[in-house]
């Protein structure tokens, strides 16, 4: 099993070497930002990463940080993505 562990994205979506069976995201993976703009972002460009990455059947987990204010002030407003959201486990 390889895993491939990647953090500080800041909006960024890193290309993931074949095969890669897990991707371990060690947060602040969304732009600097309001939390709609990060909504936005999160909705489009990392769906649309994450979905590639399901794809060729890579699990994908992750953990917000301290910039993804989004997941902190306004949780209800993180939409239903592709992968394991770890909070508070």
């Amino acid at each position: 099993m390889k895993i491939a562990c990647v953090s500080d994205l800041h909006g960024r979506v890193p290309t993931i070497p074949d095969g890669v069976n897990v991707v371990l995201i060690g947060g602040d993976l969304a732009p600097f930002g309001h939390n709609v703009f990060q909504m936005g972002w999160l909705n489009s460009r990392f769906r649309g990463w994450l979905e590639e990455l399901r794809d060729r059947n890579v699990v994908v987990a992750g953990v917000a940080g301290n910039h993804d204010s989004l997941f902190e002030d306004s949780p209800q407003l993180v939409p239903d993505l592709p992968w394991t959201y770890l909070r508070d486990e």
